[in-house]
């Protein structure tokens, strides 16, 4: 449904086919559309990593509750699996939210597929920097949430 509005803006006459190819490396996208009303071909290109829907955006909007203190909020950032062990965690953690975010460094890609990413969170510790894992999935609808932090 990422492209619905693209198409949506057409005015088409009798659309009668579509062909398109995913390349996970590519975040935008290219839809052939044949709208044999128009006697036409269109090629529309999409974006599909749209704003707020990245692995980084979820982890910032996380950090972010983090920093506000707002438990569901960060809760809601992981998938619907990951809720329910990381509810109790994040729960016995709430006190350090502020110096979690703190110590928060930089996210590295590690690797990203389609449905999958690994990313390191960089964090220096008394003057040594150590990478923590950070694994985020999409969900049925194609949002990303993180899997494993």
């Amino acid at each position: 449904m990422t492209f619905a509005k693209a198409i949506s803006d057409q005015s088409f006459s009798n659309p009668s086919a579509v062909a398109c190819k995913y390349d996970p490396n590519d975040p935008n996208q290219i839809i052939f559309v044949a709208d044999m009303g128009n006697n036409r071909v269109l090629k529309l290109r999409v974006n599909n990593n749209q704003s707020g829907n990245s692995p980084l955006a979820v982890f910032y909007s996380f950090k972010a509750a983090l920093d506000a203190n707002d438990l569901n909020a960060a809760i809601d950032c992981f998938t619907d699996i990951a809720k329910e062990e990381y509810s109790k965690v994040l729960q016995d953690l709430q006190p350090y939210f502020q110096e979690m975010v703190d110590a928060m460094g930089e996210m590295i890609l590690m690797s990203q597929d389609e449905y999958t990413a690994e990313y390191s969170l960089m964090s220096e510790t008394d003057g040594d920097m150590i990478a923590f894992p950070v694994s985020f999935a999409r969900d049925e609808m194609g949002n990303w949430k993180i899997s494993d932090f």
